[in-house]
Order: C-alpha cells, then structure tokens, then sequence
C-alpha cells in the first residue's frame, strides 16, 4: 500500500507550496517506507506528493510521481490495476515506449491515448491523481476505489482509524457512486439532461438517507 497527496490552487497570487505537499506526503511514511516524490507544476497550479511501497517493479524507474515523456502528465497512484499488462502491449504495439514494467506508467501513456475516457479501460482496486499540465487540469474521472480524503482542494489518500475521517467526506463518496450509476446506465431516458437531473437528485437522496446511520455512528 503506498500512500498519496496533493493540493491544487485555483488563486495564483497562491500557488502550491512545496513544503506543504511534503509535509503531506511525509505523514504518510508508513505507507511507504521504500522511497518518496514530489511535484510541484512550474506555475504552482498543482503539487503531488508520493510514498513509495515497492511491489511490482522494485527499480527506481518506478518511483511516483510519474511522468510522460515530456514530463507535461504527472502521476500518483495507489493501489492494482489487474489488466496492465494487457493494456501495456496494446500501447507498445501502438508506438508507446515503456522505461519500467510498473502498471502506474501505464495508467499515464493509458491517458495520452485516450484522454479522460482512460479509467474506462482499468481493471482493478485503486486511488490515483494525474495533473495534465498542457490542459491545466485533472481528469474528471481521477479517483478510484480507495478511501480519498478532499479538503479544500486537497487530495489526500489515507487509510484513516474509525471516527477520524474527514466530516465532508462521506458526501464526497455519495456524489462519487451517484456518477459511476450514471455512467453505467445506458436508458435514453437518462440521457436527456432534465431527466438526468432529476435521476441524480434521486439516486443522491437514497444514498444519502442510506449513509446517514453510518455517519452519526463516526461522530
């Protein structure tokens, strides 16, 4: 399990700090104790911090955050993607060049092809953030299946002792499945915006009255 971070800034006159993404990311130390990164977008839009624990590809070519060739993309990613190899010899054969066997450059060169439609095509269990800084932007589709923690335009992956997760989270989660619900319904109905609102709308209630036994039981 490897441990990951970030903080973006929307106010340019404040841009990310260094220290704070490293601060961040060395909280999570006991999440990876085998190596650490850092990145910091020239303009401070964006930093990611990573704790590394090595377990697919033990080489420093592995290390997070991961980069494209030109270093435009940045990675970092926690977790397993199952079909990464499948999907590597896909690029390969598509003229993508590897320099390590880890699934996270995948995932990256995964991007370059398909743009935000990427996450579609893994297979697997994971948390990731993935700055593009020619698009200034992360992908709508960032996060994945382990617990994510946001706070004021924070990213921060953590396994967290019960009662101390962070208080807005638990919507963040509801707004998360009522999107992944939406994207697997393949109803026309659906697919018209009013209806689509109001499916939303729907879907959030539920599953908010659903978790809010859970969330009385954490404070």
């Amino acid at each position: 399990m490897c441990g990951i971070c970030g903080e973006l800034s929307f106010d340019r006159s404040r841009p990310v700090s260094a220290g704070a993404v490293r601060a961040m990311r060395d909280q999570l130390t006991h999440r990876g104790p085998d190596s650490h990164g850092i990145f910091v977008s020239s303009d401070g839009a964006a930093g990611l911090g990573f704790r590394r624990l090595q377990i697919i590809d033990l080489t420093p070519s592995a290390n997070q955050p991961m980069p494209n060739e030109d270093a435009s993309v940045h990675l970092v990613f926690n977790g397993e993607v199952y079909n990464f190899q499948t999907i590597r010899d896909r690029l390969a054969a598509a003229g993508h060049r590897f320099r390590s066997r880890s699934d996270s450059e995948v995932i990256v060169h995964l991007y370059e092809e398909l743009g935000d439609g990427f996450v579609d095509e893994l297979e697997g269990m994971f948390a990731l953030a993935l700055w593009d800084g020619r698009r200034q932007r992360l992908p709508a589709t960032l996060l994945g299946q382990k617990r994510t923690e946001v706070d004021h335009g924070r990213l921060a992956e953590a396994w967290l002792k019960s009662g101390e997760e962070c208080p807005m989270n638990w919507l963040f989660r509801v707004w998360m499945a009522v999107a992944q619900i939406v994207r697997a319904t393949r109803s026309p109905l659906i697919k018209a915006p009013a209806y689509r609102v109001l499916f939303l709308l729907v879907v959030a209630g539920v599953l908010l009255i659903c978790m809010l036994p859970q969330t009385t039981r954490a404070t």
